[in-house]
């Protein structure tokens, strides 16, 4: 993934860098309401997933692109694992309290750790659910930008659609 979506990222003036593909159709999109990047020389990038956002970050600061990386802090992953386990196979079953803790523990080492290793790489405060402008150069989006937008914004959703 690295090299090959980096390709226009590579050439613009600085890039905003964020973990999916889904996520770069959003931030394109919701600049069209503001200060249009592509007509400002920066470029919005997928990493390909939110662990690849450490490599490609290093790759583009290594060369001297301004980065914003924009990342999820999944602050309800536990929430939406439960619900998409409850919801297995199109029946609504009843977890055990081992199930939960399972899933409990798993967000915990995914997640939450996941988030303190992005704050130690930008040299910020370690937080299991960061939140906000970290620096200049990170930002961390309340659960997942989706659900943030739907939130915050759900006009520029229904446009966009």
């Amino acid at each position: 993934m690295i090299l090959k979506d980096l390709r226009e990222a590579l050439f613009a003036s600085a890039v905003v860098l964020c973990e999916g593909p889904d996520d770069a159709v959003v931030l394109n999109g919701a600049s069209r309401f503001t200060e249009d990047f592509n007509l400002n020389g920066i470029s919005v990038a997928s990493a390909g997933g939110k662990t690849d956002l450490f490599l490609t970050h290093a790759v583009l600061t290594e060369v001297g692109i301004p980065v914003l990386t924009v990342f999820d802090n999944d602050s309800q992953m536990k929430a939406r694992s439960i619900e998409k386990k409850k919801a297995k196979n199109g029946r609504v079953l009843a977890l055990s309290e081992a199930e939960i803790a399972t899933i409990d523990e798993s967000v915990k080492r995914n997640a939450a750790n996941v988030n303190i290793k992005f704050c130690k790489y930008f040299g910020v405060v370690e937080e299991a659910y960061p939140l906000g402008e970290l620096s200049d150069g990170l930002y961390a989006v309340a659960d997942t930008l989706e659900s943030a937008l739907k939130a915050d914004w759900p006009e520029m959703l229904t446009q966009m659609e």
